[in-house]
């Protein structure tokens, strides 16, 4: 076997300076109190009477909130004499097994305990029709059965399709509510199809289930929860549309047009969809390269929410053997199932340690310049962009942008025995 380590001696990483990236975003600052404001405007007493079983959405996307809000969800419910419960919508993650989906939940702090309700978790549904695209309908059975369904879902930019609806009220329905038996009728068509496929499923069961409104978030560009909205059924579709709008100006992207090399930290489902968000890093292959351009990207860990779905980690041209050590099939797999997605969790090269698959990601770069040296760039992962670090080369660059604050000297990567970083530099 090659030793790497003679083979890539001779790649010099270069030093790294921290920056903070900020524009002026506002958030919300009282959680619960704008929950309760949501449910004023909806005035749900109308159609919400005393013991009805109300089942609420929870999702697998990570929201900075997501705790909070949920549970002020239920809370507002219970005022209104309701008997609220949850259900995992989330198509075929947590391995399309109903545990798994409570697991999913539980990493979010998402548990019976700290709710205060039942969790109903099956893979089971029910058939709803036929929707104008001819794709059939499918609906979680205890939400079917339930007197009314509350969705609650993150409004956003979706990873791997465009279109007027992407993530959000209307793929939960879709997706998450058709668990994985709907979610892969809604792939059956191709990603270039899902935004329509989403559109005319959803409005389908909107015309023909329990659903009373939905609770829809959007985040402002350093993940902090911007505006939490209330929406009646029947307004959706239009409501969505605009809140998705707002949330993709909201965005924040790395400030670079074109660099050599992307680090991360981590990625996961919890991070994005595909493990880690192409309107960040550029990369995608259903959507296609685009700005920031990188020639290679090196992943150095999965996440511990995502459980073994290293979904996306395809988008990598190297991972670290700690990354590759937690990637599990069966949590993986399902997932690629059920969205005909190969290509997306295919396994990169793997490298021993952080160290090599640095080098690895150096290595295979053709347009560094050696005089200027390396142009990286380094986040934790693509939720967050407030402070990251860059390479040296980049610093002429970092003092043009607008917002952008360098922090600290240069400094060289510092590793531990087995070649790993040390913590106090990925922290």
């Amino acid at each position: 076997m090659a030793d790497y380590e003679e083979l890539l001696k001779h790649i010099k990483i270069p030093e790294f300076v921290k920056v903070r990236y900020h524009k002026e975003q506002a958030a919300v600052g009282d959680i619960p109190s704008a929950v309760q404001t949501a449910f004023e405007r909806l005035r749900p007493r109308k159609s919400i009477g005393k013991g009805m079983r109300i089942a609420v959405t929870a999702g697998s996307r990570q929201m900075s909130d997501y705790s909070v809000i949920l549970r002020g969800i239920l809370d507002e419910l219970k005022k209104l004499g309701a008997e609220p419960f949850l259900v995992p919508a989330m198509g075929s993650h947590g391995g399309a097994d109903p545990q798994g989906q409570i697991n999913v939940l539980k990493e979010y702090g998402v548990t019976e305990q700290s709710m205060g309700v039942p969790i109903c978790s099956s893979m089971e549904t029910v058939s709803l029709g036929i929707a104008e695209n001819g794709m059939e309908v499918r609906m979680d059975r205890f939400a079917y059965e339930a007197d009314g369904i509350v969705l609650f879902n993150r409004i956003k930019s979706h990873t791997g399709f465009r279109g007027p609806i992407e993530s959000g009220l209307m793929k939960m329905i879709a997706i998450g509510l058709g668990k994985q038996h709907g979610a892969n009728i809604c792939h059956g068509a191709g990603p270039e199809n899902m935004s329509s496929n989403i559109q005319s499923i959803a409005h389908y069961a909107l015309k023909h289930s329990k659903i009373l409104f939905g609770i829809g978030v959007i985040e402002n560009g350093y993940h902090q929860t911007y505006k939490i909205e209330g929406i009646w059924a029947d307004e959706i579709f239009e409501k969505e549309k605009l809140l998705l709008q707002e949330a993709k100006e909201l965005m924040l992207s790395i400030p670079f047009r074109k660099a050599d090399v992307l680090i991360l930290d981590e990625i996961g489902k919890n991070i994005a969809g595909e493990g880690m968000d192409p309107n960040i890093t550029g990369r995608s292959y259903f959507i296609g390269n685009k700005e920031p351009f990188f020639e290679s990207v090196a992943v150095l860990d999965i996440t511990k929410e995502s459980e073994g779905n290293g979904t996306g980690i395809g988008n990598a041209d190297v991972i670290s053997k700690r990354a590759f050590d937690k990637f599990r099939m069966e949590m993986t797999y399902p997932n690629c199932i059920t969205s005909r997605d190969s290509k997306s969790t295919k396994i990169p090269v793997v490298m021993p340690n952080d160290k090599q698959a640095l080098q690895y990601a150096l290595q295979i770069c053709y347009g560094i310049d050696k005089e200027r040296g390396p142009k990286v760039v380094w986040l934790k992962n693509t939720l967050n962009l407030e402070s990251f670090y860059i390479s040296e080369a980049l610093i002429p660059e970092a003092e043009k942008i607008v917002g952008m604050e360098i922090t600290g000297n240069c400094a060289e990567i510092s590793f531990d025995d087995e070649g790993n970083i040390t913590e106090h530099f990925a922290d």
